[in-house]
């Protein structure tokens, strides 16, 4: 003969098996689910079960950490490529300024001075602030900037540096020299 088991007992059995599974890591959401149902069985006999009610507790704080962490990696994952993103276009930024410095030294046998430069490539000249010239790119207004000093020697300009300005820390650090500097 088959024995029927009540709610009572089918609560218990599923409220201790969902505590027991939640506190296994790889159990957490099958512990979730068994203390939910252990719970709701219990309740519909008219019981506590104080195990269910904890087994509900426990997996829902390890599944909300690891949702937690997971959004936490993500983000810092995103600000990195973020970050990368932006030091790619900036070296992309600086070897375009160099091309063009470069181009203008084989065709006119010297560097181009900055209103020259600044011409020739989708810059303006950045407002009061730096002591330094420095291109801004109208495009990509919360990245760097790069800065462009001509070198001159006997009226002419034999090279250039080229400066990358961190619009956050407002520091330069050197880029590249171009000819004599």
């Amino acid at each position: 003969m088959v024995r029927q088991l009540d709610n009572k007992t089918l609560g218990k059995n599923f409220g201790i098996a969902g505590f027991i599974l939640s506190i296994i890591p790889a159990g957490w959401l099958a512990g979730l689910i068994f203390s939910i149902v252990g719970y709701r069985l219990s309740k519909s006999a008219g019981i506590r079960n104080k195990l269910a009610i904890a087994g509900i507790w426990i997996s829902s704080i390890f599944i909300g950490l690891i949702l937690i962490g997971f959004l936490v990696v993500t983000a810092l994952a995103y600000f990195d490529t973020q970050a990368r993103d932006q030091d790619m276009r900036t070296n992309v930024a600086v070897s375009l300024v160099e091309s063009e410095a470069r181009l203008h030294y084989e065709e006119q046998g010297t560097y181009p001075s900055f209103e020259q430069l600044e011409k020739s490539q989708p810059f303006r000249l950045l407002p009061d602030g730096y002591t330094e010239p420095v291109l801004v790119d109208d495009t990509r207004p919360s990245e760097d900037e790069i800065g462009y000093v001509g070198c001159i020697q006997d009226g002419d300009i034999t090279g250039a540096k080229l400066y990358i300005y961190s619009r956050s820390d407002r520091q330069a650090k050197l880029a590249s020299t171009l000819g004599d500097c």
